[in-house]
């Protein structure tokens, strides 16, 4: 990821241009989990239906790295004396107490700063890239149990209602690591602590339905993902609860069929640019998102 800060076109002569921030993150891992489900049919109206996945047990690794360019607007001058010249720093002693015996502008060019010399006055012409070290990190993650159960009544060919509920088990979700291979708090739990102090464990619930006319087919649905964040001031107090309505339309031959399909989504967000300990010092923007998608599909039989 590269995020660029560009000073601007009025910015004062001899300012700071602009940063280029650059992220490099590497992740690889592998994971497993396991999925179970049953369907009973206690007649030829009705079917019942019951399903179980299990968390997903992964081990990541990652490498994190950073880099940070500075670019000037125009050279700017190092202050110096006579001839640019700095003599307090003819006898400035670097860490293990050795003597640097050279001046400032050299002591920056050593260190990767482009420098010029101008009628005897120093000038930084360019700025060394920062770089971070790679930052190598293990660790286990756990993902949300879900267990959901499902209704469907059936009116022969004529069409079917159903119904769905899916619990979401957030809470236990974990994070967890070795304080030599990872950073300490996956170790002592906090980032664990984290997640159960900001999410909670939903139920979504989802019903539909479809009614057969012929060769036409009519069908009409809606979905409610509860909010899986804490309602708390943190959080804006906000319902977070997001909504899909859909509706279709179907027609089917024996050499071919067509479906249209329309979903409308809706959801309340919250977005803050940064976070305080104290929540009434700081503001967010409410976002309502809505989203309308429309599919057609069109198939021939062979």
């Amino acid at each position: 990821m590269t995020e660029a800060f560009v000073a601007l076109p009025n910015a004062p002569l001899g300012a700071i241009h602009g940063f280029t921030n650059t992220t490099d993150l590497t992740t690889s891992g592998n994971g497993f989990n396991l999925s179970a489900g049953l369907i009973y049919r206690p007649s030829d109206v009705v079917r019942l239906g019951l399903s179980l996945t299990t968390p997903t047990w992964y081990r990541v690794s990652e490498t994190l790295s950073r880099t940070q360019r500075t670019d000037l607007q125009i050279p700017f001058e190092v202050s110096g004396g006579s001839n640019g010249t700095f003599p307090e720093f003819d006898n400035s002693r670097d860490i293990d107490n050795n003597l640097y015996n050279r001046s400032l502008p050299q002591m920056l060019q050593n260190a990767g700063y482009g420098m010029s010399n101008f009628n005897g006055v120093s000038y930084i012409t360019s700025v060394p890239t920062l770089s971070t070290y790679p930052l190598d990190s293990r660790y286990r993650l756990r993902t949300p149990l879900k267990v959901s159960g499902g209704l469907g009544i059936f009116f022969g060919k004529n069409g079917f209602i159903s119904a769905d509920a899916e619990f979401v088990n957030y809470t236990g979700m974990k994070l967890s690591g070795n304080a030599s291979e990872s950073d300490e708090s996956f170790e002592n739990g906090t980032y664990t602590r984290s997640i159960k102090d900001t999410y909670r464990n939903v139920v979504n619930l989802k019903l539909g339905g479809e009614y057969r006319l012929n060769r036409l087919s009519l069908r009409a649905g809606v979905s409610y993902y509860q909010d899986p964040y804490q309602q708390t001031t943190q959080f804006n107090n906000l319902d977070r609860s997001r909504y899909i309505f859909s509706g279709g339309l179907g027609y089917k031959t024996n050499g071919f069929y067509i479906d249209g399909t329309v979903l409308h989504g809706q959801q309340t967000t919250a977005y803050s640019p940064y976070v305080l300990s104290d929540a009434s010092a700081y503001a967010s923007a409410r976002i309502k998102n809505q989203t309308t998608n429309a599919i057609l599909t069109i198939g021939t039989y062979f």
